[in-house]
């Protein structure tokens, strides 16, 4: 699923891999610093309006021209956590 990433003034789009209520693995095309600060826009299915979380990056691990972006999540409104967790359970391998 495609995600808009917001580092500062810049905006790239990444792939999102993996999601929790602790954080989300990206892969990108380009490599941020571990503990770069970002905000992650989601577009989640099921829901109306986007949902902006705002993390720092924990580790990056390069992969064929790409990257894997690690992030954790800073605190998160009740909201925000009540639709992530939503996501995950519907996507979540039984």
């Amino acid at each position: 699923m495609p995600v808009r990433v917001q580092r500062g003034e810049s905006t790239f789009v990444a792939q999102l891999k993996s999601l929790s209520r602790l954080g989300a693995l990206l892969e990108a095309g380009e490599a941020l610093a571990v503990g770069t600060p970002l905000e992650i826009v989601l577009e989640l299915p099921g829901t109306v309006e986007e949902t902006l979380v705002r993390g720092e990056v924990v580790r990056v691990t390069p992969a064929e021209g790409l990257y894997g972006l690690a992030i954790f999540f800073a605190p998160l409104a009740p909201v925000t956590l009540a639709r992530i967790e939503s996501f995950v359970a519907l996507h979540s391998p039984d």
